[in-house]
């Protein structure tokens, strides 16, 4: 009924004025979806002339505007395009008493009280035949909203003001609040019960980085549902205002171009040049034990009955992205434990889900595995596959490096694999292309995967458990 409802307004000569007047990059200026470009050649306006860029540059190109914003592209000359706006906050920002707060900002920002909802500006990006994502927290420390289109199409002013109007000029009335409220509550239930695994990465953080910033939960408490409220949201707006923590990430536009377009908005005219920014406070790893009880139950027969599921991590202290070195020697020996254990685990101890992971932050990371119903024997065995990856000979090295290097070129042949790791490595310290992580990965000997792992076996380990079953496996058991 809304969208029946909608449509019949958008048909309506002065509905569309005035929410092209609202919404437009400036008065009468839209989104030209029929933009394009010849062969190679993409037309831009600098100074209110026309110029022509003739081909591409596949290399990183990365700029910052005078007033603090920072802008990264990566053109590999394909036609379709994504573009990201990364918004410093999340997580590592909270604390006890507003944790969750950042998620609120997350969904608020997209959201307008004058227009009621989300659905107009989705509206006029996607006539234009632009996908607008849902907006995301990236590596607990930026939110990220992300269009994706043609080259030339999102190489427009006009798309860019969407951006800025949601940063810069954000609208948190009450009524709005109170939907996100709604959304928050269903998020944080639905991650619970459909993506366990995706939870249990939250209690392994709450665990691993114990007080420190990582260790916040990306999740909104229960006993903060209620505490923000427009006031909060204004209050954490501000704090968190300032181009310095703006970040503009970008494969396959033209940098020229797409420079053009950011500082040709209107809305960028119209605000307060606040440059300053925050700095993320530095995490400490910790390790420890951590069991977060949840019972379960599914639908079967119309019945409901208990699922006995419990959902397990056992993970070790691992370098962050500070060192592109380190960084390429633990995913060489990540790639080495996946290529190791996960045919032995699987067939000996029945189908079960596994993974093995990496996540790396700035300072830190943490490698693991991941799974369900584990038993004390399939973590020794893990544990016995990390002390034996740092003792690798030359031909398992390169046989693991020649793995590592397969999954980052198929990254680096990827558009949405390019888009991924420039975001990834831009929110954790200085972004990188997957072709510089690959040529890291070329490079690594024997010796610093061995480093790696000693540091990985000489912290404390962290092993956290997500569900409902007394019989899981402790430290001690190790």
């Amino acid at each position: 009924f809304f969208r029946y409802s909608m449509q019949r307004v958008l048909r309506r000569a002065s509905a569309r004025a005035f929410l092209q007047k609202r919404f437009g990059g400036g008065p009468g200026e839209g989104i030209n979806p029929r933009q394009v470009a010849v062969s190679e050649t993409v037309f831009r306006t600098e100074a209110g002339h026309g110029v022509v860029e003739s081909g591409f540059d596949d290399g990183l190109k990365t700029s910052a505007l005078d007033n603090g914003a920072k802008i990264v592209t990566k053109d590999n000359g394909g036609s379709i395009a994504q573009l990201t706006f990364l918004y410093k906050d999340g997580p590592v920002f909270e604390n006890i008493f507003n944790a969750g707060i950042s998620s609120f900002m997350m969904h608020a920002l997209t959201k307008d009280s004058v227009t009621s909802s989300e659905y107009i500006t989705k509206t006029f990006l996607q006539k234009a035949g632009i996908l607008v994502a849902a907006p995301k927290i990236v590596n607990k420390s930026y939110i990220a909203l992300t269009v994706e289109g043609t080259r030339d199409t999102l190489a427009q002013t006009a798309v860019m003001d969407k951006f800025w109007q949601s940063l810069l000029f954000p609208r948190f009335s009450a009524d709005n609040v109170k939907e996100v409220h709604r959304l928050i509550g269903l998020e944080t239930t639905e991650a619970k019960r459909d993506t366990p695994f995706v939870y249990l990465m939250d209690v392994l953080h709450k665990t691993a980085f114990k007080g420190s910033p990582l260790g916040q939960t990306s999740y909104t408490p229960a006993y903060n549902m209620k505490y923000v409220d427009s006031a909060k949201l204004f209050d954490r707006w501000d704090a968190h205002y300032g181009f310095a923590n703006i970040g503009v990430v970008a494969t396959n536009l033209q940098h020229g171009a797409l420079l053009n377009a950011l500082t040709s908005s209107p809305w960028l005219a119209r605000a307060h040049q606040k440059a300053g920014g925050v700095s993320a406070p530095s995490s400490v790893y910790t390790g420890g034990e951590g069991y977060e009880v949840s019972h379960r139950s599914k639908e079967y027969d119309d019945q409901f009955v208990d699922v006995h599921n419990t959902y397990t991590a056992y993970a070790f202290k691992a370098p962050g992205k500070a060192s592109l070195k380190d960084y390429a020697a633990a995913t060489v020996a990540t790639t080495a434990l996946k290529n190791a254990i996960a045919p032995v685990l699987i067939n000996s101890f029945s189908p079960k889900k596994l993974d093995v992971f990496y996540q790396a932050y700035d300072t830190v990371g943490l490698v693991g595995l991941a799974t369900i119903q584990s038993t004390k024997e399939q973590l020794a065995g893990f544990k016995a596959a990390v002390a034996k990856v740092g003792t690798l000979s030359d031909g398992d090295l390169q046989l693991h490096k020649s793995a590592a290097l397969l999954n980052i070129m198929d990254v680096a042949d990827s558009w949405k694999g390019t888009q991924a790791t420039l975001i990834d490595t831009y929110t954790t310290g200085e972004p990188f292309a997957p072709s510089e992580i690959a040529a890291a990965i070329s490079s690594v000997t024997a010796a610093d995967v061995k480093k790696v792992v000693d540091g990985m076996t000489s912290a404390p380990a962290t092993l956290v458990h997500y569900g409902d079953s007394p019989c899981a496996p402790t430290l001690a058991d190790l």
